[in-house]
C-alpha cells in the first residue's frame, strides 16, 4: 500500500510532511538567509585585510550593526 503524498516525510523529516511546497521554500529561505548572515564572521580576516585595520575592529562594527538592527529607523 503505497503512503500518501501528504503524509510522507519530506527530506526525511517528518515534522515536515504536511507542509506545503510554498512553506518548505520560506523554510529553506530562512535557514539559507540566516547562514548568510553568518558568513561574516567567517571571513573576519578577509575583512580586516581589505580595509587594513585589525580584527577586533571589524567584530567592533559588526557589534553595533547588530545592536543597531532592532532600532527603528524612523
Amino acid at each position: 500500500m503505497a503512503i500518501p503524498a501528504s503524509q510522507r516525510a519530506f527530506l526525511g523529516i517528518p515534522a515536515l510532511s504536511g507542509w506545503t511546497s510554498g512553506q518548505r521554500h520560506v523554510v529553506a529561505a530562512s535557514f539559507l538567509g540566516w547562514t548568510l548572515d553568518a558568513f561574516d564572521f567567517f571571513v573576519l580576516k578577509d575583512i580586516a585585510a581589505e580595509f587594513h585595520t585589525d580584527i577586533s575592529n571589524v567584530t567592533f562594527a559588526i557589534l553595533l550593526i547588530a545592536k543597531a538592527a532592532p532600532a527603528p529607523a524612523e
